[in-house]
């Protein structure tokens, strides 16, 4: 466990941590450092752009730093997540069948619901 205030977990993904309060178990909260502060406000400023794309703006590797996330119920209907390596990742309730996908788009692995995994079957070029 990393040296820091009570209650520090050490990083999560996107340079965010965890703090819990050491009185109540039952509470956490989420912190961003000043780096990730500054990548949101970027691509806040940029306006509306894919996902993929959103994630190069916010010097994520859209090849490397989607794998084995949780990211259940983040709604990503609409949209392009073609380049995106999601394996591993938990995905349900995210509304992939809504989403433009390709042969660049990895799912190996992936948690997703019923609905979202029929699609990726039709979508024979995609792995799973």
């Amino acid at each position: 466990m990393a040296s820091g205030p009570s209650g520090f977990f050490g990083p999560l993904p996107f340079g965010a941590v965890v703090l819990t309060d050491p009185h109540s178990l039952s509470h956490s909260q989420f912190t961003l450092t000043a780096e990730v502060a500054a990548r949101a406000e970027k691509i806040i400023a940029a306006g509306p752009m894919s996902f993929a794309e959103m994630a190069r703006l916010g010097d994520l590797d859209p090849l490397a730093d989607f794998r084995g996330l949780t990211l259940a119920g983040i709604d990503l209907a609409g949209e392009d997540l073609r380049g995106v390596d999601f394996s591993g990742a938990d995905l349900r309730s995210c509304n992939i069948r809504r989403t433009t996908i390709d042969a660049t788009t990895r799912f190996d692995a992936a948690l997703v619901d019923e609905e979202d995994a029929a699609f990726l079957a039709q979508n024979v070029t995609v792995a799973l």
